[in-house]
C-alpha cells in the first residue's frame, strides 16, 4: 500500500515539474484589454461622436435640474409670502420637471448604454483578432489580460503594440 501510494506520489510530483518547466519555457504577453479599447482610435471617435449625439439632452437634463432647484428654493424662501394657489402651482411644475428629468435621464442612460454596447461588442471581436495577431508576430505563446494578473514585468506589457496595431488595422472613419 505504501509503495503504491509513494509511485502515485513521485508520478504526481513529476508531472507538476513537467508542467513547471514546460510554462517556464513559453513566451507569455499581458495586454489591458480595457486599456486597449480605450486607447484605440475608433473608440475614442465614436466615443466622441456619442457625446455629441447626447450633448442636446445632456444640456437639457442640466436645465431641468436647475430648473428644479430653482422651484425648489422659491418654495423655501418664499413659502410664507406665495398664496396656496402659487404654491400649489410652483409644485405643480415641480413635480412635472422632475417627472421630464426622470425620464430624459433613463433616456440617455438607457439607450446610452444600448450604443455603447454595440460599439464595444464590434471593437472586442476585433481586438481579440489583433492580439492575436501581435501574438504571433511576437512569438508569444500565451496572452493574458491585465486584470488577472498580480505582478509582471512592464516587458511583457504588449498594450501599446496592441493599440498600434488595431489602428493600423482599423482607421478611425
Amino acid at each position: 500500500m505504501k509503495r503504491v501510494i509513494a509511485s502515485r506520489l513521485l508520478v504526481l510530483v513529476g508531472g507538476l515539474c513537467l508542467a513547471a518547466s514546460a510554462f517556464a519555457q513559453s513566451k507569455v504577453g499581458i495586454v489591458s484589454f480595457q486599456n486597449a479599447l480605450l486607447g484605440t482610435k475608433e473608440i475614442q471617435k465614436k466615443q466622441s461622436e456619442l457625446e455629441t449625439k447626447f450633448k442636446p439632452l445632456q444640456d437639457e437634463i442640466e436645465k431641468l435640474q436647475r430648473d428644479l432647484q430653482e422651484i425648489q428654493s422659491k418654495l423655501t424662501a418664499q413659502r410664507a409670502q406665495l398664496s396656496p394657489q402659487a404654491a400649489a402651482d410652483l409644485q405643480s411644475e415641480g413635480q412635472f420637471k422632475q417627472h421630464q428629468l426622470h425620464l430624459r435621464q433613463k433616456y440617455l442612460r438607457d439607450e446610452g448604454e444600448e450604443k455603447l454596447h454595440e460599439i464595444l461588442s464590434a471593437a472586442q471581436q476585433k481586438l481579440v483578432w489583433v492580439v492575436q495577431k501581435v501574438a504571433e508576430t511576437k512569438g508569444l505563446d500565451v496572452v493574458v489580460d491585465a486584470t488577472n494578473v498580480v505582478y509582471s514585468k512592464p516587458a511583457l506589457d504588449i498594450t501599446a503594440d496592441v493599440i498600434a496595431e488595431f489602428d493600423k488595422q482599423y482607421p478611425a472613419q
